[in-house]
């Protein structure tokens, strides 16, 4: 049970059309809160590893074939604004892109290592807080509402941030561009 619901999310997250919330479902159902969150823990810290060197070693051809065309664009737009700061900021908030943000630091000259201890450490902030919020709306479709209002909210304000540094970064490529 454990080994197919850590191959499901670890899927969810490397092959983007498959959805993974019914991996975290069944994990939190059959296992509880805590079994349930280190085993979603375990399959994101693969997934990530995985991601960032599909992208790295095999480059866009392949992500292009995990992750889809459309996908792509979010991913670049990811790679042109991508540091430790944004990597930061996407592990803390949760991103519902977390694949994304695994494949664009892939694409950049990011250290491993960073990438790393920053996606094991600062992950399982969030991924705790919607583990409880997961868990208990097992029980309460009211709970299960007010969970996916704040991965809405979340994923909102972290795509404000993104595209903050975005307009920023097309910004001061234009202003060096003219001097």
């Amino acid at each position: 049970g454990p080994i197919i619901i850590i191959f499901y999310t670890v899927a969810s997250h490397v092959f983007a059309p498959v959805a993974g919330t019914p991996g975290i479902v069944v994990a939190f159902a059959a296992y509880g809160l805590l079994k349930g969150w280190v085993l979603i823990y375990i399959a994101s810290l693969i997934s990530a590893i995985a991601n960032f060197y599909i992208a790295r070693l095999l480059g866009r051809r392949w992500v292009v074939k995990f992750a889809g065309s459309d996908s792509i664009k979010n991913i670049d737009r990811f790679v042109e604004i991508m540091g430790e700061r944004l990597l930061i900021i996407a592990r803390l908030f949760g991103s519902p892109l977390y694949e994304f943000v695994s494949y664009a630091a892939g694409f950049t000259n990011l250290k491993f290592k960073k990438y790393f201890v920053i996606t094991a450490l600062l992950s399982p902030i969030p991924g705790i807080l919607y583990s409880v919020f997961i868990y208990n709306s097992l029980l309460s479709p009211l709970r299960m509402a007010l969970f996916y209002a704040v991965m809405i909210v979340s994923g909102f304000l972290f795509s404000l941030y993104t595209l903050k540094q975005y307009v920023k970064s097309k910004s001061e490529r234009s202003k060096t561009l003219y001097k």
